[in-house]
């Protein structure tokens, strides 16, 4: 004696979009690395290697190139632009701070 199962047919159709829609494509994404000397100061610049059409995002990381590796201050951006970035430190450091830029 056999067993009856129901099956859902709905579960195995595959559903096509009517209207096939062409890929778009995005601005490809710009990065640059680089890095900040300080020498007994607070602040310092870095002007961009690569042309954005707009800010770029700033990501940046302290490290003391003297002592051996950590600096414990805080960075904050003070200006930044389509051409440059500042920085600033919450104290005097000697080291060097290293970035990373990523904009369209």
């Amino acid at each position: 004696m056999g067993v009856f199962q129901k099956k859902n047919v709905n579960r195995f159709r595959r559903v096509y979009p009517g209207i096939r829609k062409s890929p778009r494509y995005e601005d490809p994404v710009k990065v640059e690395a680089g890095y900040i000397d300080i020498v007994n100061d607070n602040s310092g610049s870095f002007n961009y290697t690569l042309d954005y059409n707009e800010i770029p995002s700033i990501t940046a990381t302290p490290v003391d190139t003297v002592g051996g590796g950590e600096v414990n201050v805080n960075l904050y951006i003070s200006t930044v632009t389509k051409l440059a970035v500042e920085i600033k430190t919450s104290d005097n450091i000697t080291g060097r701070i290293y970035l990373q830029v990523v904009g369209f």
